[in-house]
C-alpha cells in the first residue's frame, strides 16, 4: 500500500471515504451493482450469440436437407425426390434452390404446368437465378405452349455470361423454343 500524505495507506477501493463521499466501490451498492451489470452484459451478449447461432443453424439445416433430394433428382428418382422434398418444404423451407427442385421434379414427371409453377417462384425476385433454374423454366414454359416467353427470360442472362458452357446451354434453349414456335431458321442460327 502507498503512503498517503497524512501517513496513512490508501486503498483505492475506499476512495471518497475521506472526504465523506461513498463513491468507491466499496459503497454498499458499489461491488454488487457492478456485478450485476457485468452479468447483465454478458447475458446480452449470450443471448445475441444464441439468437445468432439458431438462425444459422437453421438455415444450415434446411440446406443439408436438399441434399438428398438433389442427389435424387440427378439420378431421375422423382418419386423419392417429392417424398424428400415435401417434409421439407412442409417445415418451412420456401428457398429459390426448394422450388427449382420440385420444379426439376415436376420436369422429370412431365408434369409440366406444375413445372412451370414452381420454377417461376424459384426464379422470381432473383431467388435463385443459377442457370439451371432458368434453362429448366425455359423447358417448362415450352412444354406449357408459351415458347415465345423464353427468349425474354434466357437473353439477358446470355449476354451477362462469360462461361462458353452456360452460354451453349442457354442457345440451346433458346433454339429449342424457336422450333417449338415453328421458326426453324431462328432456331438454326441459335444452333451455330
Amino acid at each position: 500500500m502507498t503512503e498517503g500524505m497524512g501517513g496513512m495507506s490508501e486503498n483505492p477501493l475506499d476512495s471518497g471515504r475521506k472526504n465523506g463521499k461513498n463513491t468507491g466501490l466499496m459503497r454498499p451498492e458499489g461491488l454488487k451493482g457492478h456485478c450485476m451489470k457485468m452479468l447483465k452484459h454478458m447475458a446480452h451478449g449470450l443471448l445475441a450469440t444464441w439468437a445468432v447461432l439458431a438462425f444459422a443453424a437453421s438455415a444450415w439445416a434446411a440446406k443439408a436437407d436438399l441434399v438428398p433430394v438433389r442427389s435424387a433428382v440427378e439420378s431421375c428418382d422423382y418419386d423419392r425426390a417429392l417424398s424428400l422434398l415435401q417434409p421439407v418444404m412442409n417445415a418451412g423451407e420456401q428457398s429459390g434452390e426448394a422450388f427449382y427442385l420440385l420444379g426439376a421434379i415436376h420436369l422429370g414427371k412431365e408434369n409440366w404446368l406444375e413445372a412451370e409453377t414452381a420454377l417461376s417462384e424459384a426464379v422470381s425476385k432473383k431467388r435463385y437465378s443459377e442457370p439451371e433454374a432458368l434453362i429448366a423454366y425455359g423447358r417448362a414454359l415450352i412444354g406449357v405452349k408459351k415458347s415465345a416467353e423464353v427468349a425474354a427470360l434466357i437473353e439477358k442472362p446470355l449476354a451477362k455470361t462469360k462461361d462458353p458452357k452456360k452460354a451453349a446451354a442457354f442457345k440451346y434453349i433458346l433454339c429449342l423454343a424457336e422450333m417449338a414456335n415453328g421458326n426453324y431458321s431462328k432456331a438454326h442460327e441459335w444452333l451455330l
